[in-house]
């Protein structure tokens, strides 16, 4: 499951999940925030291309999705300035990317 994942992932240092607010959100905000975001008015998504993130070690994000997940490594782009983009290939044609400065 996913909070399995995520346990590991935490366990490792490899995901920083606490959250990192001014102040924190109070229960009215949240209900508040619930429904004025509920879905209702969303477009209709058939599929999302690809999910771009930020590594900030991307030895240790390739060593997770591709070893650990047994993601596959489908293309890389070096980036003008430094950095590279990795895409990490999911089914029907759709990637998991990252960025990496």
């Amino acid at each position: 499951s996913c909070q399995v994942v995520l346990q590991w992932l935490v366990e490792r240092s490899m995901v920083d999940i606490s959250l990192k607010h001014n102040s924190p959100v109070q229960p009215n905000q949240l209900r508040q925030l619930s429904s004025s975001y509920d879905g209702s008015s969303a477009m209709e998504i058939s599929s999302v291309n690809h999910l771009a993130l930020v590594s900030s070690d991307m030895d240790r994000t390739c060593d997770f999705y591709g070893r650990v997940l047994g993601l596959r490594l489908c293309k890389t782009i070096a980036l003008p300035g430094g950095g590279q983009h990795f895409f990490f290939s999911l089914p029907d044609g759709n990637a998991l990317a990252f960025f990496w400065f």
